[in-house]
């Protein structure tokens, strides 16, 4: 071509490289330093810092601050994911004294997290009640994927530790037990520090019937899509197509209609990967 076009460089292109060679180095670059795999996360940042750095012509993302709706559904989708899969990594549920060590960590040591971190919010980086609230609420869960290191592995492939079980189903519940507090900082914003005014509604409806709710849906979510995967039609399951994108519609649809009811979603599909592992 006379213009030269045949050879003009598009930056999309750019980016898709980018992106390949990045994913690709950070779980790669490890295996020079340990035998164990760390988590790739940090080597993620860093190596997208700085292809955005030092590549020329790789396009500029939305600005999270002037578009945050993208963000917001992608961030969504990926922790929806995150706990479902969160879920299916438990083999054996044995006893309820098994689940001792997450009921603590779940019902005692995160509320005091949230806590500590908002009075020091509060108290020495000048926040208000309602942003240190908030603050709290969004540092103490667990994050599902960055602990996966040191939380039981894949199904079916044992090794599950009672530290390592207690850190798995942790994760798989604490981001949906953390809407509480978030709604709380959210009433503390609107209606000022007087739980006289707000209290009882938020234990009823942000505490007991979202936690509850978001726990049954879950529940018949998950026993609903592992009969379609693995029961029925009995000599024809879907499980035997390999088909992960029914098993992702599924994730979507327990969410979904959960939130729909007012529920817990996050509670909901970590609740389903448990129950869909029990009966497959």
């Amino acid at each position: 071509m006379s213009d030269g076009s045949f050879f003009a460089l598009n930056g999309y292109h750019f980016a898709l490289g980018a992106v390949g060679a990045v994913v690709i180095l950070a779980h790669w670059l490890p295996r020079f330093f340990s035998r164990r795999e760390p988590a790739a996360s940090g080597l993620l940042i860093l190596l997208g810092m700085g292809v955005f750095a030092l590549v020329p012509g790789v396009p500029s993302f939305p600005d999270p601050r002037a578009t945050p709706f993208p963000w917001e559904i992608v961030s969504e989708l990926c922790v929806i994911v995150a706990l479902f899969a969160t879920g299916l990594r438990i083999d054996r549920l044995s006893d309820w004294s098994r689940w001792g060590p997450t009921a603590r960590l779940l019902a005692l040591t995160m509320p005091l997290t949230i806590l500590s971190v908002a009075v020091m919010g509060w108290a020495f980086a000048g926040m208000t009640a309602a942003g240190a609230i908030l603050l709290g609420a969004v540092m103490a869960p667990t994050d599902p994927v960055l602990a996966a290191d040191v939380q039981v592995g894949p199904p079916q492939e044992g090794g599950e530790h009672p530290v390592r079980f207690a850190l798995t189903t942790e994760a798989a519940l604490n981001d949906g037990l953390a809407f509480p507090f978030v709604y709380l900082g959210i009433l503390v914003a609107a209606e000022g520090l007087a739980p006289a005014t707000w209290g009882v509604e938020w234990l009823a409806r942000d505490v007991f019937w979202r936690i509850a709710v978001g726990t049954a849906m879950g529940a018949a979510g998950g026993w609903a899509l592992g009969q379609v995967l693995f029961a029925v039609p009995r000599k024809a399951v879907l499980a035997e197509t390999s088909s992960g994108v029914v098993a992702l519609a599924g994730v979507l649809l327990c969410y979904g209609t959960t939130e729909l009811v007012e529920g817990y979603g996050f509670i909901a599909v970590a609740v389903a990967g448990l129950v869909i592992r029990r009966v497959e």
